[in-house]
């Protein structure tokens, strides 16, 4: 549910280049040594339908919002990283002033990195880094083809503790307005909510 929005879809060329223009005086806006290296906007709607000799004949629209800025920062012969920030939303709700001041800030923030020192303890981390430390090997741990292959470090492990007990993982194709939700998948089939890993203990795995 609500993966298309009537206002999204409605929206033109100039309003798309809009959502640029604020981007960039949002970036000047926020911090004067800040430039952009790149960015983009974009709107789409899609429908997809589906019909087979197995009675299968159904159809769907949906809406998409995205955009993405990458900033840097020379200052006083020094240069900062290349930051950014992007959203993806399937409503009309969008901001293009938070993700270039985002952009913009972690830029300037990195001007000047310093060493940290070697500690034991708690650390919190941005959505970025979180995901590639602890997302990516999930998806990849149980994708039902790697298990098949034996190339998943949870073959065999269904029932098993895996993780920690406050980790719960479910994969689930009705999350209302989820950017990868949608009524049914690229077959035909219902999407519905798969529970991957329940306090810890593997539930199942994800095949095609």
């Amino acid at each position: 549910t609500g993966i298309f929005d009537p206002k999204v879809a409605a929206l033109s060329g100039s309003d798309v280049l809009g959502f640029a223009k604020r981007a960039y005086e949002a970036v000047k806006e926020c911090d004067k040594r800040a430039s952009i290296d790149d960015g983009k906007f974009s709107a789409l709607v899609t429908e997809t339908a589906i019909s087979n000799s197995h009675g299968v004949k159904t159809s769907e629209k949906s809406t998409l919002l995205s955009g993405y800025m990458i900033c840097m920062v020379k200052t006083r012969g020094q240069a900062s990283s290349m930051a950014w920030d992007y959203d993806v939303t399937r409503s009309i709700r969008f901001s293009p002033e938070k993700i270039s001041r985002s952009a913009a800030e972690k830029a300037v923030a990195s001007i000047r990195p310093k060493t940290g020192e070697s500690f034991v303890g708690k650390v919190i981390l941005d959505p970025e880094p979180a995901m590639e430390i602890l997302l990516y090997p999930i998806f990849y741990s149980v994708n039902a083809d790697n298990v098949q292959r034996k190339r998943s470090i949870w073959t065999g492990r269904i029932g098993g503790e895996v993780a920690v007990p406050n980790l719960n993982v479910t994969d689930d194709g009705l999350f209302p307005q989820g950017i990868g939700s949608s009524s049914f998948d690229a077959e035909g089939v219902p999407r519905q909510k798969t529970p991957i890993a329940t306090k810890g203990v593997l539930k199942g795995f994800l095949h095609n």
